[in-house]
């Protein structure tokens, strides 16, 4: 009984990472020192785009691990098929994610008039 349970404990482990429950990345403030306010509305604009299309995708990634991972404790041999594990996307997701929070609050140091939703 044990050595089942064992098994599916290691296969949930390799699964890609729910995205909220991934931190972000430090990243500097100087980085957007010169940068105008209109660039800034502009930039927090793409950052919030990818970051939510990036969201998504390591959503599905992790769904999809764990259904693949429930399958596979019914047929293991398909482990010899299957991948797992968090990849670029992730590291993408949390670089982002800093770089999102690096902006926000150099917008606000500067005291821009730009409305910041969360991501």
């Amino acid at each position: 009984m044990r050595k089942p349970l064992f098994c599916i404990a290691l296969l949930l482990a390799g699964c890609a990472t729910n995205p909220n429950k991934i931190d972000p990345i430090h990243v500097s403030e100087f980085r957007y020192k010169d940068y105008t306010c209109e660039q800034m509305a502009d930039e927090l604009k793409a950052i919030g785009a990818t970051t939510v299309d990036l969201y998504l995708k390591q959503k599905a990634k992790h769904k999809g691990d764990r259904w693949r991972a429930a399958a596979a404790t019914v047929f293991y041999p398909s482990l010899l098929f299957l991948r797992f594990g968090d990849g670029q996307a992730a590291y993408e997701y949390a670089r982002l994610q800093g770089e999102f929070n690096a902006l926000t609050k150099h917008i606000q140091t500067r005291e821009c008039d730009i409305e910041v939703q969360s991501l």
